[in-house]
């Protein structure tokens, strides 16, 4: 008997699908028929998902991120709490086994409503357990726990802290020859235009940066690029080091690399925050 499993995804920044791209080889390759619900970021901002054939939309949930730094209040209003409400009553899993949830509410919450089953695979279920972690953010920390509800919890770090904790999942990478003089570049959360003023300076490297353009453009030792997941992890294989903000799965991928790794964690954002502490 086939298991069906509805696979929920958050799209706020890429760390989310990064880990799915690596999970869905190994399931369907162990014979599980995957469906998928993507969430958290405008539709039109789904690119290079060729992986995630025929998958759902919803507009979930998100926060409001504006150069660099989180906005409570505009987060509170850009949410549709209503319109959430709606898409996990009338989410239909007559069909569905097993719901995976990574970090996506959606999914997460219909399941609890139902009685499925569901099981969370996320750096954010890492926070179950006692891990490095800054004070305070008593509100972050409840919004954390709430957000995507699972009946298991599998949460992924960069090291155990002698907790039930799993490695970071993350693509596998070829051994290139490194560019000395190559950093890449990707700060998808801060103004472009702030990143480029940063960066010019540094005249004595080549800076990749990938960002949400619709067209290529260099700027003296800058080179901006669209995003796009081949390019980017071509670039990654052969960059000297990395600047980025403080996400788990990209700095993971340099982790493993062994990349020069410069981070800024996100003003506000208590994830971020905790990563730049064990890191």
């Amino acid at each position: 008997m086939t298991l069906t499993v509805l696979y929920g995804i958050q799209g706020t920044g890429n760390g989310h699908l990064a880990r799915a791209r690596c999970l869905i080889p190994a399931l369907r390759a162990a014979g599980v028929e995957l469906k998928f619900l993507l969430s958290g970021r405008d539709q039109d901002q789904f690119k290079d998902n060729d992986l995630f054939e025929h998958y759902e939309y919803r507009k979930g949930l998100t926060m409001e991120i504006k150069s660099g730094k989180v906005h409570p209040l505009k987060t509170l209003v850009k949410n549709d709490n209503i319109q959430f409400l709606k898409d996990v009553v009338s989410l239909d899993l007559t069909d569905i086994d097993l719901v995976i949830s990574d970090f996506e509410p959606v999914t997460a919450w219909a399941a609890k409503l139902r009685g499925k089953s569901c099981i969370a695979i996320s750096h954010q279920s890492a926070f179950e357990h006692d891990i490095p972690r800054v004070k305070g953010f008593v509100f972050s920390k409840l919004v954390m726990k709430l957000f995507a509800p699972a009946k298991i919890s599998l949460g992924v770090h960069w090291h155990h802290f002698n907790q039930p904790i799993l490695p970071p999942i993350i693509e596998q990478h070829e051994n290139k020859e490194v560019d000395s003089k190559l950093i890449l570049v990707y700060m998808g959360f801060e103004k472009l235009e702030d990143v480029i003023n940063f960066l010019l300076p540094f005249t004595h490297s080549r800076f990749m940066v990938f960002a949400r353009v619709e067209r290529g453009f260099s700027q003296g030792n800058i080179c901006v690029n669209p995003i796009s997941h081949d390019e980017f992890h071509k670039n990654l294989e052969r960059c000297s080091g990395v600047i980025c903000n403080t996400g788990f799965e990209l700095s993971s991928e340099c982790l493993q690399l062994g990349k020069k790794l410069l981070t800024k964690p996100i003003d506000g954002q208590y994830e971020q925050l905790c990563n730049a502490i064990a890191l």
